[in-house]
Formats: structure tokens, C-alpha cells, sequence
């Protein structure tokens, strides 16, 4: 299939967006993961962690929501998206999000483990 220039550009337009989206999740876990060390290691009570984790959660799937919706709305413009920009972009947001679960896994036991 010989893509117009038009549709190239909505490629582009589509990509992008992608990108930013990604880029945004990444940015918000390891600001995230700053935030849930500060709080444990001040020794703030384990809910507060708790729920700043929820919030870390609740801003990566809203992010990848928002992914999946531009990927959903290319298709729907049958724009082929092939990326492997997106991809490397996606394993850098799940192993960020992984080190922050490990983070605050062993930040929490420490302080547990303190206390008791």
C-alpha cells in the first residue's frame, strides 16, 4: 500500500502524540518514585506511601489509556503504526514503574522491619 503524503503526515501527527503520551508516563513514575522514598524515608506513616502509590498507579494507567485510545484512533483512519521508538519508549515506562514497586517494596520492609 502507497501511502499519500497526507496520510504520512497523519503518521507522523500520530507518532508523536504517542511519544509525548510515553514520555509523560515515564517522567510522572520517576517523579512518583522520588515522592515515595522522600515520604517513607521521612518516616511519614505507610499509608501515606500507600496512597501516593495509588496515585502513581491511577497517572500510569490513565497515561496508557490515552495511549491506547491514539493508537485506537489511527486504526480507525487506517494509519499503519509501526514504531520502534514506542516500543523502546514502552519498556522504558514499565521499568521505571517496576523499580518504583521494588523501591518502595524494600523502603517500606526496612521501616517495618525498624520499627519492630
Amino acid at each position: 500500500m502507497i501511502l499519500s503524503e497526507c496520510q504520512g503526515v497523519l503518521i507522523l501527527f500520530y507518532l508523536q502524540q504517542l511519544v509525548v503520551a510515553v514520555e509523560a508516563v515515564a517522567a510522572a513514575a520517576a517523579a512518583a518514585a522520588v515522592v515515595v522514598v522522600v515520604v517513607v524515608v521521612v518516616v511519614v506513616p505507610i499509608a501515606v506511601a500507600v496512597v501516593v502509590v495509588v496515585v502513581v498507579v491511577v497517572v500510569v494507567v490513565v497515561a496508557v489509556v490515552e495511549m491506547l485510545v491514539l493508537v485506537e484512533t489511527a486504526v480507525a483512519h487506517e494509519v499503519v503504526v509501526v514504531v520502534v521508538e514506542l516500543v523502546a519508549e514502552l519498556v522504558v515506562v514499565v521499568v521505571v514503574v517496576v523499580v518504583v514497586v521494588v523501591v518502595v517494596v524494600v523502603v517500606v520492609v526496612v521501616v517495618v522491619v525498624k520499627k519492630y
